[in-house]
């Protein structure tokens, strides 16, 4: 634990288990004990959606994730998420992500095969990304800068999803 703390990152391979269970471990506790930053280095095919914690660095050098992303959703609502950056360095993600309910996301020089979702999602930037699918920018939506995207389509909806955490349902800015 100390030798992680030292190092300032965790990678999946810090852990036994499948390709799911060595992400999502890598993920929980660097959140546990407040590094925040996990770094993608092979190739990982995954179940079940990873979910990532507030206030996380996911790196992709040169790895792979072949799954869905999300984060952690609260029955309680007034709690909103915070901070969750993915950037890649020459790594790709296959499978979507899907974002709700949280404030400062960042997707930077992301090849991502699949979707990108937000909803309730405030003050965001995606720069430097290739989308193969859709970017979904949903109800609740606001001041989202994007800038050097590569998408198949771009689509601002206020329709009501999946997921509703009750705030305003405007997209704006």
């Amino acid at each position: 634990m100390r030798e992680w703390k030292l190092r300032g990152y965790l990678t999946p391979e810090d852990f036994v288990g499948t390709d799911t269970e060595k992400l999502q471990m890598a993920l929980d506790q660097a959140a546990a004990l407040d590094i925040r930053k996990v770094i993608v280095r092979d190739v990982y095919h995954v179940e079940q959606p990873l979910i990532i914690p507030d206030h996380m660095h996911l790196v992709l050098d040169g790895g792979e994730i072949h799954g869905d992303l999300q984060n952690a959703v609260s029955e309680n609502y007034s709690f909103e998420r915070d901070r969750i950056y993915i950037q890649a360095n020459k790594g790709r993600i296959v499978g979507s992500i899907t974002l709700c309910h949280t404030r400062h996301v960042v997707l930077e020089e992301l090849e991502i095969d699949g979707e990108v979702q937000l909803g309730f999602c405030r003050d965001s930037r995606i720069e430097h990304t290739r989308i193969s699918g859709c970017l979904t920018l949903g109800r609740g939506t606001a001041n989202v800068i994007v800038q050097d995207l590569q998408a198949n389509a771009v689509r601002v909806t206020a329709r009501k999803p999946e997921l509703d955490c009750g705030r305003e349902p405007l997209i704006r800015n």
